[in-house]
């Protein structure tokens, strides 16, 4: 039996549905220090493919099959996109694009790619629409 997660509604100012965000709090101690305590969200569950599917097809004229297709492609034209150093705008939803860390050399001609590039990882940062519709969000403490 599949378990779904709960989500908690409030209302903004412009009347449209808002879910929490639940927190905890943990405490950061520096050296010397008491510490402080520092908020930090808290997942409620994962969102399958098939579930995203699954609400966009109830939203439009597709099927949720068809919805997976474009989903896998679209993932597959990204990954293209991306190893090609490409930046991938999605409109309102945002900009994906690889970075990576590396280590450092004292002379550049004794930099190698393979040996001194480290942990490449994709930054995503979110366009105007989707930063709109999160500016409203409500933060909930956890319990216990």
């Amino acid at each position: 039996m599949r378990r779904r997660s709960m989500v908690i509604y409030k209302k903004n100012e412009r009347e449209e549905s808002v879910m929490a965000i639940i927190y905890g709090l943990s405490r950061k101690v520096m050296s010397g220090g008491t510490g402080k305590f520092y908020a930090h969200a808290k997942s409620v569950g994962v969102v399958s493919m098939e579930e995203l599917c699954e609400g966009i097809a109830s939203r439009c004229s597709w099927r949720k099959s068809m919805l997976q297709a474009a989903a896998m492609a679209l993932s597959e034209a990204m990954a293209e996109h991306l190893a090609a150093g490409k930046i991938v705008e999605l409109g309102g939803i945002g900009r994906f694009q690889v970075s990576f860390g590396s280590v450092g050399v004292e002379s550049p001609d004794r930099f190698l790619a393979r040996k001194h590039i480290k942990s490449a990882k994709i930054v995503y940062r979110p366009g105007k629409e989707m930063k709109r519709k999160l500016k409203g969000l409500e933060f909930k403490k956890e319990r216990g």
